[in-house]
Parts: structure tokens; C-alpha cells; sequence
């Protein structure tokens, strides 16, 4: 399985976590700039929320539109 290092630590506690794509990487963004989002970005956003003894897990991905779409896909399928 393929994995990034950035997801040993994703979704361990309920919260928002951010990484902005660089390069084929995944840098964390800090929370004080969480909702800054820019428009030549992509962005990966995970949602954690604890229900009783489960997490719940919501990821999303955001695209600024000043990128080539296709490309970042591509890129973040292969971060999987």
C-alpha cells in the first residue's frame, strides 16, 4: 500500500487538518491559516469527528483555479 508520511499522524484525533500540494508533496498548513486558501493551490482537507467510539472520516480536496487540473488529480491519486 501506498502511503504519504503526512497520514501516519492524519485523522488521530477528531479536528481539521490542511496540506497544501507542493511538488508532488504534502505540506501541513498551520491552523492559524486554515480557510486561506490560493487560487494557483490544491489543497487536501481531512474532517475528523468522533460518533460515541468510531472516527468518522470526511477528505476533501479543493483546486485553485489557476492550476492544471488534471495534473494535481493525477498527483494526489498517486499520494494515495
Amino acid at each position: 500500500m501506498v502511503s504519504h508520511p503526512e497520514f501516519e499522524h492524519a485523522g488521530k484525533e477528531a479536528g481539521l487538518q490542511v496540506w497544501r500540494v507542493e511538488k508532488m508533496d504534502l505540506v501541513p498548513v498551520p491552523q492559524a491559516l486554515h480557510g486561506g486558501f490560493y487560487c494557483g493551490d490544491s489543497y487536501l482537507v481531512l474532517c475528523t469527528k468522533k460518533t460515541g467510539r468510531k472516527m468518522q472520516f470526511d477528505l476533501h480536496y479543493w483546486l485553485g483555479n489557476r492550476i492544471h487540473h488534471v495534473l494535481v488529480l493525477q498527483n494526489i491519486c498517486i499520494l494515495f
